[in-house]
């Protein structure tokens, strides 16, 4: 009976000790800050720069990794809001490194945008956005996964097919599938996708961004300057 009751409480007490993944995660950032005070502490500069490193980017992953679970749990069940939140979501779990879920979320995306684009008020605000960010997303994913790289330059064309959309007609496209294509040395796709963003992103001075870019990807060994356009969400 002792024996029982002794096991019963350590049970209890195990349980009560256990941490969700976020606590885990804060623990390993903490013993990582701990070790850079240390190496500071000892004078050793090369280790503290290394360490620092490490915890940085510790606490960049943590970060998108808490964005993503914030939107994810925010994400509508149905309807129209769900609608327009999907591309802003399979972008978040991208970024925090869950491909399968931002592949599922950009496929949803893509897969309700048909019935969107029969009613012209919500065109206006969430089709493009859809087709742009969703094909974007699956292409991404198509290359950091799995390296597929003609499923990627796909994706990248049947992206710049949008119609446009409030954002992308004035600020421009999201180049990050873009920037990674040309770091895989496809210049020629990227080219052609430039020339499909004249479609919707016009005027003079954004003419000439799109034109500055194309002389940069034709010249050699440089990657265009694309600012803000690698941070733009729907």
């Amino acid at each position: 009976m002792r024996l029982v009751f002794a096991v019963l409480i350590w049970t209890a007490l195990a349980w009560a000790q256990q941490k969700s993944p976020e606590e885990e995660a804060i623990i390993q950032l903490q013993g990582l800050a701990d070790q850079v005070k240390s190496a500071l502490a000892s004078g050793n500069l090369a280790g503290a720069n290394r360490l620092a490193t490490q915890l940085d980017f510790a606490i960049s992953r943590q970060q998108r990794a808490l964005t993503f679970a914030q939107l994810e749990a925010g994400l509508p069940a149905d309807g129209v809001d769900r609608f327009y939140t999907l591309a802003r979501v399979a972008i978040a779990a991208f970024d925090a490194s869950d491909y399968s879920k931002a592949e599922t979320y950009a496929n949803e995306a893509l897969a309700l945008a048909p019935q969107y684009w029969e009613d012209r008020s919500y065109h206006d605000r969430s089709y493009g956005d859809a087709i742009f960010y969703g094909n974007m997303v699956l292409g991404r994913v198509a290359l950091r996964r799995d390296y597929n790289i003609p499923k990627a330059k796909a994706a990248l064309i049947a992206s710049g097919q949008t119609p446009g959309s409030p954002t992308l007609n004035s600020f421009g496209p999201n180049m990050n599938l873009a920037k990674d294509l040309l770091e895989a040395g496809e210049r020629d796709i990227v080219l052609q996708f430039f020339d499909e963003c004249r479609a919707f992103w016009k005027g003079s001075a954004l003419t000439q961004r799109l034109d500055n870019w194309v002389a940069v990807v034709k010249g050699c060994c440089r990657l265009p300057d694309f600012g803000y356009n690698l941070g733009i969400v729907p």
